[in-house]
C-alpha cells in the first residue's frame, strides 16, 4: 500500500467500518495521540500495535473517564483503529499467517499475530470514545442489540489525550470467531498484500469456483 499526498507519504493510517460515527475531536485526537504513542513506546516491551479509537470495544468495555487526557495501554481485541505504516510491514512479512488464520474477522487475525510475537499485543486506548458504532443489525444477538443500543444512544464529546497512562497488559490468545477458510478469500488477501490484486483476479475466482454474486 503506497498513498502519497502533496505533503509526502502517509505513514499511519485509520481504520473504521462503515457503520461508526466519529466524534468532533477525532482528528486532533489522532494526531496528538501518535506522538503520545512514540513517547510511550519506550516503555512498554515489545511496543504499541497503534491507536485504539473505540475503548469500550463496541459497548463491551467502559469509558475510563477517571484518567482525565490520559491514553492507557490496553489489550489489543478489536477496531476501529489507527495503526503506521511499521505496523502494516509487520503484517505484511507475516501475510500467510494472516490470511489463513482467520478470513472473516480481520481483527482475530491480528490478535494472532500478536499472541505469536509477530506484532505487539498493546493498544493505546483513549478515556473517552473517539468514535462509536451505531449498527445494530447483523447476527447479533438480542443482548448484544441492547449493548449496541445504549452505545448507540451515547453523545461523542470533544476529547484529546496528552499524556500516557501506563498499565500491564497480559497477552491474549486469539481463538478464532469465523472465517470459512476459503480459497478465494485467503488468496485475495495474499494478493492485496504482495500488490498484485485486482478486479481480473476476482473474476477469474468468480470462474474457477463458480461463485455467484448477482
Amino acid at each position: 500500500m503506497d498513498i502519497t499526498t502533496s505533503n509526502g507519504p502517509v505513514e499511519n493510517f485509520a481504520f473504521l467500518e462503515e457503520d461508526y460515527v466519529i466524534g468532533p475531536s477525532i482528528y486532533e485526537a489522532i494526531t496528538v495521540g501518535l506522538h503520545v504513542l512514540v513517547q510511550a513506546e519506550t516503555t512498554v516491551p515489545g511496543g504499541i500495535i497503534g491507536l485504539e479509537l473505540d475503548p469500550t470495544l463496541a459497548g463491551n468495555q467502559r469509558e475510563q473517564k477517571n484518567l482525565g487526557d490520559h491514553w492507557y495501554a490496553m489489550q489489543f481485541a478489536t477496531g476501529p483503529m489507527t495503526l503506521g505504516r511499521n505496523i502494516y510491514r509487520k503484517m505484511k512479512a507475516n501475510a500467510e499467517s494472516y490470511c489463513t488464520f482467520d478470513d472473516y474477522n480481520w481483527d482475530w487475525s491480528m490478535v494472532r499475530l500478536a499472541f505469536l510475537d509477530k506484532l505487539p499485543h498493546v493498544v493505546l486506548g483513549p478515556a473517552r470514545m473517539l468514535v462509536k458504532h451505531i449498527g445494530l443489525e447483523g447476527m447479533h444477538t438480542e443482548q448484544i442489540k441492547k449493548t449496541k443500543k445504549k452505545q448507540h444512544d451515547i453523545e461523542l464529546e470533544p476529547w484529546v489525550g496528552r499524556r500516557f497512562a501506563k498499565r500491564n497488559v497480559v497477552k491474549k490468545k486469539a481463538p478464532g470467531y469465523g472465517g470459512w477458510a476459503h480459497p478465494v478469500d485467503q488468496e485475495h488477501c495474499r494478493n492485496l498484500f504482495s500488490g498484485t490484486a485486482n478486479v481480473t483476479h476476482l473474476y477469474q475466482y468468480w470462474q474457477q469456483y463458480k461463485l455467484n454474486f448477482s
